[in-house]
């Protein structure tokens, strides 16, 4: 019997065993995607950290606000649907920092709610 380095010798007093070292592949598995930034999904201007709708927008991930910003939906709406995949976890419109404001816009899901969320760490 030859041993290599990283081999493991294991003995009992009914047998013994050699349990050798095996390379394995590690694969990554994907991450649920990063919500998107509302000032680059959805239309509209910046000024300042002031970000103004001009139009609907439609999302089928979470929208976030940046830190400090003022969302002004100018009277828009901001309509969210579950892509059909994975469930949709967590609030349709987010903050990335610590603070936000978000006036002037209505917010909706669809009409007959999201699917269950099953996840208990990931809720609605």
């Amino acid at each position: 019997m030859t041993l290599y380095r990283g081999d493991v010798l294991r003995r009992s007093a009914a047998f013994l065993l050699l349990v050798t070292a095996v390379p394995i592949t590690v694969v990554a598995l994907a991450s649920p995607a990063a919500a998107a930034d509302i000032t680059v999904a959805c239309p509209g201007s910046t000024t300042g950290t002031t970000f103004t709708l001009t139009a609907d927008c439609a999302t089928t991930e979470p929208l976030t606000v940046p830190d400090g910003f003022t969302i002004d939906g100018g009277g828009f709406t901001i309509s969210a649907t579950d892509a059909g995949g994975a469930q949709w976890n967590g609030g349709i419109v987010t903050n990335a920092g610590t603070s936000m404001n978000v006036q002037n816009v209505t917010i909706t899901g669809p009409a007959g709610g999201f699917q269950l969320c099953v996840n208990s760490t990931n809720v609605l």
